[in-house]
Order: C-alpha cells, then structure tokens, then sequence
C-alpha cells in the first residue's frame, strides 16, 4: 500500500473526487437522452440535427456564467469535448 492511500485526507479527497466523477458521468448520460430525443423531433419535423449557432451560444453563456477556476479557454474545450462525444455516442447508436 503506497503511503498516499493510507493517508486519511488524501482519501476523504478521493472519494469526493470519485463522486464527483459519477455525478459528471450521470449528467452526460442524461444530456445524452436529451440530445437524442431533440434530434429524434427534429428528424421528424426534418429540421437540421446540428446547428452551429447554437454550438457557438452555448460556448459563450456557459463562459458567461461559469464562475471558475476555470478559465473562458478550458469552457470553449469542455464544450466541444462533450459535444464531439455526444456525437460520437449517437453514431454508435
């Protein structure tokens, strides 16, 4: 056992970490529902399933709002990380 994992506030921090992780993983989950049903009524209404306009809203209110550490920068890759694999997941099918 390394002296790390012994360490009592080392693992009240991962354990914080690890939650916090399931919570990030649930909430893309459920923005992957959302967005698969979106693109579903938009099929169906034969609207375009991507609009970039959007893309591009979402990067500067979140940016807005986001109160940090994170910088404007690490948003806009947060942003199009989660979107690139929504994508993905949705081609996967």
């Amino acid at each position: 056992m390394s002296v790390s994992s012994s360490d009592q506030v080392v693992q009240r921090y991962r354990d914080e970490i690890a939650a916090i992780d399931r919570q990030l993983v649930e909430l893309v989950n459920a923005r992957l529902g959302a967005v698969t049903e979106l693109h579903r009524y938009k099929g169906e209404q034969g609207l375009p399933a991507r609009d970039l306009d959007r893309e591009r809203w979402l990067v500067e209110h979140l940016q807005a709002e986001n109160p940090g550490p994170l910088s404007a920068e690490g948003v806009a890759e947060l942003v199009e990380f989660v979107l690139g694999l929504i994508r993905r997941e949705q081609a996967r099918g």
